[in-house]
Order: C-alpha cells, then sequence, then structure tokens
C-alpha cells in the first residue's frame, strides 16, 4: 500500500464506507438494511491488499460519522487520491466501489431501482 497520510486514508475510507451506507440505505425495510450492511461488513473484510491498509491503519481514526457531502464526491476524490499516489491501485479501487455497491444491493433478494440509481450516480462518478 502507498504512504497515505492519515488524511487521506480517512479519505478513501469514508468514500467506501459512504457508498456502500448510500447503497444500503436505499432499501426500504429495516431487516433488508441490516442484511446488507453485514454483506458490506463481509466485503470490507475482502478488500485486495492495495486498498486494505486503509482500514487496518485507521479503524479508530475518526468519529464514526460520515462527512456531510454526496458520495459521488467522496469517491471521485478518493479515486483522485489514489491516482496521485498509486495509479496501478485505480482499477481495483473502482472495482471494490462498484462491487461493494452492488453486493450490498443483491444482499436483500435483490436490486430495488432506488438502489440501482444510487449505483448508477456512484459508477458515473468514477468513471
Amino acid at each position: 500500500m502507498a504512504d497515505y497520510t492519515l488524511a487521506e486514508q480517512d479519505q478513501i475510507r469514508d468514500a467506501l464506507t459512504a457508498a456502500y451506507a448510500a447503497v444500503a440505505n436505499a432499501q426500504t425495510t429495516i431487516f433488508g438494511r441490516r442484511r446488507e450492511y453485514a454483506a458490506a461488513v463481509r466485503a470490507m473484510a475482502a478488500l485486495p491488499p492495495s486498498l486494505g491498509g486503509v482500514f487496518a491503519a485507521g479503524d479508530d481514526a475518526d468519529d464514526g460519522q460520515l462527512p456531510d457531502r454526496p458520495v459521488t464526491e467522496l469517491v471521485a476524490e478518493a479515486k483522485a487520491i489514489i491516482a496521485a499516489r498509486q495509479p496501478e491501485a485505480v482499477a481495483d479501487f473502482v472495482k471494490v466501489v462498484i462491487g461493494l455497491c452492488e453486493d450490498v444491493a443483491a444482499a436483500a433478494g435483490g436490486v430495488s431501482a432506488g438502489e440501482q440509481a444510487v449505483i448508477d450516480r456512484i459508477t458515473a462518478a468514477l468513471n
């Protein structure tokens, strides 16, 4: 993993977390959300080595609150950070974010129109 600053690690971590939270929050039932958040935890545990360090290094570094900014901005900024420090990891990041969103959306038994709309916005921000 590249030598990211703590602030950069926080931004990347916030982007990943905001992406899955945005998809899970598009789920209309509380039980569906719980399944989706559980899927997110499993997916985050399986991050590729190029990205896994952003969680290991700073799990307790923030207050647990996501920035009050659109998820599309967060993922685009995280991608830019990775591109500047570790260009070879950009494709991994994009694949992880989109895969994470798709896995979370499908965890409650299918992808709703609202969830797909969130995934489409996140995908557009990453391209």
